[in-house]
């Protein structure tokens, strides 16, 4: 066996060990509504409805005006059809389209910094992260891990295009893959920008190629056809009416909700269910924004794939940081594709140092977040203890209250 091939060899079976405990685990959430109680799912439905007609996403009418994930639906119906409406099996594919996503990530990261160890540290960490277990453990979760794997692929399969291989098929065939992202999960419109990232990354001029250019215009317009498209079914742009007031609040204040964003991917322990973000004060909000405008340019400086890798993080990320409205103020779900930039960031770190001395304290913090993701993902045994660890953890949190005392 190969060295990559032993690499991603173990990266599977790392994935699987620390996540395969949940296989267990019931329904928790909102399954419910979204697929047991569901009749597009445990019934079915003409196909043209799960592109057309929103209240196959869910059984309550208030989320069918928030969300637009068909193709997630669809496979919520194909996991029915093929083992029933079982945890395990919703468990098994969480798990399955988990593997795959760790693998893709190799993939990405080995192409973009050209150094294997580094990648496949990276890649490693990434995996074992505690803000994953969540997207995992959740069966409603599948649509973030679908779209995490679809959208990768779209990068993956773009990639030699962005190097000089002129091959029509991968035109289309990222292109496909992007509007299937999309059309998985609304958070995967950003990905022409991510395009342009990582094309940064890569190097050799290849942000210059003319390629670059229409294959940016091609999933651009995929982007906007997607907007329209969802704008149309749902009825509305945002989860909640779309205003002036709203929008100027929600750009002031996203550079916080980034932070915290940044926070709760890093953490190894002390995630929940349901956060809740107090407002920030000028101080706060202007100490935050000089923060995190002073890495972002430190990286530069130091080395381009490590910003690269942090505006990838930022920029995907755009869709819940409340610019356009949101029901929700933080969730780890919504930090799954986002911590691929993180990841990126890591393996440009970690090619750039001595790496003697770097593999204890990555060998250390591998150890640290695999039992972190362990410990976390007990509290998704059962929807009480979920939310009583959500309430212990964050006493402020409005649902998690809501919740704790109904459990």
């Amino acid at each position: 066996m190969t060295r990559s091939r032993l690499a991603a060899a173990l990266l599977v079976a790392l994935a699987v060990a620390v996540h395969a405990p949940t296989l267990g685990h019931p329904f928790l959430l909102d399954d419910g509504v979204q697929i047991f109680k569901n009749r597009a799912v445990t019934a079915g439905a003409p196909l043209a409805d799960y592109f057309l007609d929103r209240n196959t996403t869910s059984s309550r009418a208030d989320y069918n005006t928030r969300s637009y994930r068909p193709l997630r639906n669809l496979a919520f119906r194909g996991i029915a059809l093929v083992a029933g409406l079982r945890p395990l099996a919703y468990g098994i594919a969480n798990l399955l389209g988990y593997a795959i996503a760790a693998l893709l990530v190799l993939a990405l990261l080995r192409r973009l910094v050209s150094d294997g160890r580094a990648a496949a540290w990276a890649a490693a960490l990434w995996v074992v992260l505690p803000v994953h277990v969540e997207p995992v453990a959740y069966a409603s979760g599948l649509g973030d891990l679908l779209s995490l794997a679809l959208e990768l692929g779209a990068l993956v399969v773009a990639l030699p295009l962005l190097a000089g291989d002129g091959k029509r098929w991968r035109w289309a065939a990222s292109t496909a893959l992007a509007a299937a992202a999309m059309l998985t999960k609304e958070m995967a419109v950003t990905e022409p920008a991510l395009l342009l990232l990582v094309a940064v990354a890569l190097g050799g001029g290849a942000w210059r190629r003319r390629a670059l250019g229409w294959l940016v215009v091609a999933h651009g317009l995929v982007a906007v056809g997607y907007v329209a498209l969802r704008t149309h079914v749902v009825g509305a742009v945002g989860e909640q009416p779309l205003t002036a007031a709203g929008l100027r609040d929600g750009l002031r204040d996203a550079p916080w909700l980034l932070a915290h964003y940044l926070w709760i991917s890093l953490a190894p322990l002390g995630h929940a269910a349901s956060y809740r973000v107090p407002l920030p004060s000028l101080t706060a909000l202007a100490l935050t924004l000089t923060g995190l405008a002073a890495v972002f340019a430190a990286a530069w400086r130091w080395r381009r794939p490590v910003a690269v890798g942090l505006g990838w993080f930022a920029v995907s990320l755009a869709p819940v940081l409340h610019i356009v409205p949101l029901a929700t103020d933080l969730a780890d779900r919504f930090a799954l594709f986002p911590t691929v930039g993180l990841a990126l960031a890591l393996a440009a770190a970690i090619a750039a140092l001595r790496r003697r001395a770097a593999v204890a304290a990555l060998a250390g913090a591998l150890v640290v977040y695999a039992a972190a993701s362990i410990v976390e993902a007990r509290a998704w045994r059962s929807d009480s203890l979920l939310w009583r660890y959500a309430v212990d953890r964050q006493p402020v949190g409005g649902r998690a209250q809501l919740e704790g005392r109904a459990a």
